[in-house]
């Protein structure tokens, strides 16, 4: 059953064996564990291709683990419903692409329930 419940609670990583489908026998990760609590800020670092990214597309569920857990909270995050997931989570990438269209429509791009009060106050935003 998938959970719609509020999010929260410590991200968890056990074992996290992973390959991309279209390479099936080269493994990106072999046994990653990690935890971040919650509030905690993170940064991931490293050389090209060690997995960076693939965590971030994990955590967001583009991809599922081949095989591990990962919890959010406690709680399987393959049991999370991905739309409410991603309803909840931001994930800013290293390399930031813009769509066709107005700053407007990319602050808003994905978000179901955004006011246009909340987009104004993104647009203005000045976090350094």
């Amino acid at each position: 059953m998938l959970q719609p419940s509020p999010l929260g609670g410590d991200v968890v990583l056990k074992n996290v064996i992973f390959a991309y489908p279209t390479r099936i026998d080269e493994p990106v990760m072999r046994g990653l564990s990690m935890s971040v609590r919650e509030g905690e800020c993170v940064a991931l670092v490293g050389t090209s291709g060690c997995g960076k990214s693939t965590v971030a597309a994990l955590l967001q569920r583009l991809y599922e683990p081949t095989s591990s857990t990962i919890t959010l909270g406690g709680i399987k995050l393959r049991r999370t419903d991905v739309h409410h997931l991603r309803e909840h989570v931001s994930v800013v990438s290293q390399q930031p692409n813009l769509f066709d269209g107005s700053v407007w429509e990319n602050i808003m791009y994905g978000a179901v329930s955004i006011s246009d009060v909340d987009v104004e106050r993104a647009a203005r935003s000045q976090h350094t």
